[in-house]
């Protein structure tokens, strides 16, 4: 009669257990986006008479791994008599000066801050 391995079956099963039992019905999907580490203001989106107007300031929200993610950015300035920038980013040059844009991630307050100089407005009107 030969021995038999009933430790090799008992692994086997176990394995399989944990197979089985890693996936549960509360995993549906790859997992979501990393979150922000880092928002860096694009200063060239926005230059000269264009901050006299509704220019655009482009961000990257980025994650460890430096790839784009997503983040709601809230948007201020130091001094709302020189320039303004609306919820979606939009600048709006007042009179000339130099006003500090800030661009704060929401979710978990990573920034950056970036200066403008704001021309005369009325010099292009």
């Amino acid at each position: 009669m030969r021995p038999q391995n009933i430790f090799g079956g008992c692994l086997l099963l176990a394995g399989c257990a944990l197979l089985v039992g890693g996936c549960d019905e509360s995993s549906t999907g790859p997992p979501g986006p990393l979150p922000a580490l880092s928002v860096v203001i694009v200063p060239s989106s926005c230059q000269g008479l264009d901050l006299c107007g509704q220019c655009p300031i482009e961000v990257l929200i980025l994650d460890k791994n430096s790839n784009p993610t997503s983040g709601t950015i809230a948007w201020s300035t130091d001094d709302p008599s020189i320039a303004t920038v609306n919820e979606f980013g939009r600048f709006h040059g007042v009179r000339l000066g130099s006003v500090l844009v800030r661009a704060e991630v929401v979710e978990n307050g990573v920034f950056d801050q970036e200066r403008f100089d704001v021309p005369d407005c009325s010099l292009g009107l």
